[in-house]
């Protein structure tokens, strides 16, 4: 079988361009243009999806899955302990516990196109933790290129976010696929 088209940022601007110039539409709706689509078996979008109901029933299931599992979250409170030498005579102040949530599950970037998997988090793994820097680093990325035109015009500044993903890049794991 073979592997699905990957369309560029052009390609699928054309397809859009395309599809509102033949329809006469100025908005695509999702549900519409699939019906529009499925006209059309010569169109490069087609050979895309799926069209056996039975398979794409079971890959939205999966989706589903997945969709369910990246939402469970973990809470770990902790607190910061100090390792010198306390004077009794001194007052003592008690810091309130710190509260950090992480995913429960996290799926490998590298693993996705083989049918990947959840593993379970684990902040005394380095590798799980890398993996985790190496997700927030590419989706903190991918916020401030779709966003950095709006933020620009409002005057919001988010020079820190790319240092801040810099950062997360240090800590992150190499990938596997080239």
């Amino acid at each position: 079988m073979a592997k699905p088209k990957r369309f560029g940022k052009r390609d699928r601007q054309a397809i859009v361009d395309d599809y509102l110039n033949k329809t006469g539409r100025n908005t695509i709706v999702p549900a519409e243009f699939h019906e529009w689509l499925s006209t059309q078996p010569d169109h490069p979008m087609y050979k895309v999806l799926e069209w056996d109901d039975e398979k794409a029933a079971i890959k939205y299931r999966i989706q589903q899955i997945r969709q369910f599992f990246s939402g469970c979250r973990i809470t770990i409170k902790y607190k910061d302990v100090t390792p010198d030498t306390v004077d009794v005579t001194d007052s003592i102040g008690i810091s309130e516990p710190k509260v950090l949530k992480f995913p429960t599950y996290i799926s490998p970037i590298d693993g996705r196109a083989q049918g990947g998997g959840y593993q379970k988090f684990d902040l005394d793994n380095p590798e799980i933790v890398a993996e985790l820097c190496r997700q927030a680093c590419r989706e903190l990325r991918s916020w401030t290129k779709r966003y950095k035109g709006i933020c620009a015009v409002k005057e919001v500044d988010i020079e820190n976010l790319e240092e801040v993903a810099n950062s997360l890049e240090e800590h992150s794991v190499e990938s596997e696929v080239i």
